[in-house]
């Protein structure tokens, strides 16, 4: 899906194609029953707010999960909206519209779906439902990006505390969806990690962050995985221990001495990291330029 051919941006591509074709679903829909410019409260006189909804949030979810595609996970020092900037890379950069276009397409799908859901809330039509919940836990999601990210989305000062706003008010029905759906709780979790990990990422940058977030998107409903790394603390141990291997590998401390203390720690009690959540180190190893050959020659010497 890498090739140019199959660059979102090219109109041979599938990604172009699902594009097309939720597009013309769309356009097959009377006006009546396009939100926004139809109001929840002209089908809620009528007892149907409920389809209503329903067939908006199928249009708007499937429009955001489209352009969330090839959104970078962490563009923190990207100046403009553009493609992947970790592999897999496209093969053909494409116009800068496109990828304006698509992140603005993007907040506005978790725009529409919080104001949605917010108006449905207002006509005494709530939607307490796993789909509604899956809309809201993404609209809050990619809220929280916008806020965060604001020079990849263009976004101004004031958008961006609309970001936080929007943000705020959706999860707020997330939990109150969660009253009624237990799975709901794994995403607030997943949220909550979110947005404690974007807002440090503000202030302070590193790349090292990511497979926390990462886990705790993929992995929170997974029963039976631990949970410390989720916690503030366990996240600063968690960094503190990558840092000292990428010492390591920089050269700037000795091998064995680093080693020892990051790998075998448990006779200290210092650090719950090694201990309960050891398998989180494993995947740096998925990517060649964080770890060198040098750390497991170390830790044969180690062994022996």
């Amino acid at each position: 899906m890498t090739e140019p051919e199959q660059c979102p941006f090219n109109e041979s591509s599938y990604w172009h194609g699902m594009k097309r074709d939720l597009f013309k679903w769309r356009d097959s829909q009377d006006v009546l029953m396009k939100y926004p410019g139809t109001k929840v409260s002209v089908h809620a006189q009528r007892g149907q707010a409920e389809r209503f909804g329903y067939i908006n949030l199928v249009y708007y979810i499937s429009l955001l999960f489209l352009c969330r595609e090839y959104i970078p996970f962490s563009p923190l020092d990207e100046v403009k909206p553009r493609g992947p900037i970790e592999p897999p890379l496209l093969k053909a950069r494409g116009p800068d519209e496109f990828w304006l276009q698509n992140v603005s397409e993007l907040y506005d799908a978790a725009t529409q779906i919080s104001s949605l859901l917010t108006d449905l809330e207002h006509v005494n039509c709530p939607l307490r439902t796993p789909f509604s919940g899956l809309c809201a836990f993404s609209s809050t999601l990619w809220s929280i990006y916008g806020g965060s990210f604001p020079n990849f989305m263009q976004f101004t000062e004031i958008q961006v505390q609309e970001a936080d706003v929007q943000a705020e008010r959706t999860m707020n029905i997330l939990v109150r969806i969660c009253q009624v759906w237990g799975l709901a709780k794994e995403w607030i979790e997943v949220l909550d990690t979110a947005k404690s990990i974007m807002k440090e990422r503000r202030v302070k940058s590193s790349r090292y962050d990511y497979p926390e977030l990462e886990d705790s998107i993929h992995l929170a409903p997974l029963q039976g995985m631990p949970r410390q790394t989720f916690d503030p603390v366990s996240l600063r141990g968690a960094r503190d221990d990558v840092s000292k291997l990428h010492q390591l590998v920089a050269g700037e401390v000795e091998e064995g001495a680093e080693v020892q203390e990051v790998v075998t720690d448990e006779g200290t009690g210092e650090s719950e990291f090694v201990d309960e959540d050891w398998w989180r180190l494993l995947s740096f190893c998925d990517d060649p330029h964080l770890l060198s050959t040098s750390i497991d020659n170390a830790g044969d010497q180690n062994l022996s």
